[in-house]
């Protein structure tokens, strides 16, 4: 059953931007139960830019912090971030005396401090203190229309779970993250191994 009871149904705006992608839609919220084709937005945009290092990975801002970087690529990725910020600084900007001014919430995913910059920063057009801004709470595949229906379906449905059930999903990432910290203690060992040889050396 979808969240959604009151008269007249709350709006949501969900803004997603990583990568060089962008997609930002404002829905109504229905009030039965609703498929992601069925949801339609009352207003939708959605931006691509090459703006990441296909085989060094990141963006060129974070590799241009460290190093300095001349190619012909480099100089085309900076260009596409600028017009990444200006494409969403301005519509945003121009949505905010009308679509985002009818939002009850304004769910964003922006993981990275050049998204987060991109959208609160300085000259960002949203507000970390506002009280309507939400983080979405859990993990978003690639930001595309289809994608902001699929958070907006997601966040606005309840779900009865059984105590063993609840149990299993709070054991889940523990187990998910035990190889992770397995691997990092295996390199942290290594690490010391290798400087305890290196001063016995010297």
């Amino acid at each position: 059953r979808l969240f959604c009871t009151r008269r007249p149904a709350p709006v949501w705006a969900v803004v997603l931007c990583r990568g060089g992608h962008f997609a930002a839609a404002v829905y109504t919220l229905p009030s039965s139960a609703a498929s992601e084709e069925s949801l339609k937005p009352l207003a939708h945009r959605c931006f691509h830019r090459y703006v990441t290092r296909r085989k060094a990975g990141g963006r060129q801002s974070v590799a241009d912090a460290s190093k300095s970087i001349k190619s012909a690529g480099s100089s085309i990725r900076r260009h596409n971030e600028a017009m990444l910020a200006k494409e969403v600084r301005d519509l945003i900007s121009s949505w905010l005396p009308t679509h985002l001014a009818q939002a009850a919430l304004i769910w964003v995913h922006a993981p990275g401090p050049a998204n987060t910059a991109l959208l609160f920063g300085g000259q960002g057009p949203l507000r970390k203190a506002d009280p309507r801004v939400r983080g979405v709470p859990f993990t978003t595949q690639r930001p595309t229309l289809g994608e902001t229906s699929r958070v907006v379906l997601q966040l606005s449905r309840t779900e009865l779970l059984e105590p063993q059930e609840a149990a299993e999903l709070q054991r889940a990432p523990q187990a998910e993250d035990a190889p992770r910290r397995a691997a990092l203690e295996r390199e942290a060992e290594a690490a010391a191994s290798a400087a305890a040889r290196q001063l016995g050396e010297e």
